[in-house]
């Protein structure tokens, strides 16, 4: 049976639950889903992105940009959004 011990702590998963939290976070998207792997790192993984990434699988910029999110309080917006913003505004201004 596989199992994460992280840094002495008490706290393992076996490899049925981190296919869980995988497909957990495969159902979701942008902030949602960097919030959910940023949470998994913190509880799981003593906020490592990196630890996040080799258990988990996923992406470990994505982690890092969810944790800074959790950490600061400011959520990243992805340029599909920010180019359908400009473009509503042009077309308002245009009009």
């Amino acid at each position: 049976m596989d199992r994460l011990a992280t840094g002495g702590a008490a706290k393992s998963l076996t490899a049925s639950q981190i296919e869980d939290l995988r497909l957990a976070a495969s159902k979701m998207n942008g902030v949602e889903r960097r919030s959910f792997q940023a949470q998994m790192a913190l509880k799981y993984c003593q906020g490592s992105a990196r630890l996040a990434e080799t258990v988990f699988g996923w992406g470990r910029q994505n982690i890092e940009v969810g944790l800074a999110e959790k950490r600061t309080g400011i959520t990243c917006v992805g340029l599909i959004l920010l180019a359908k913003v400009l473009q509503t505004h042009k077309q308002k201004c245009y009009n």
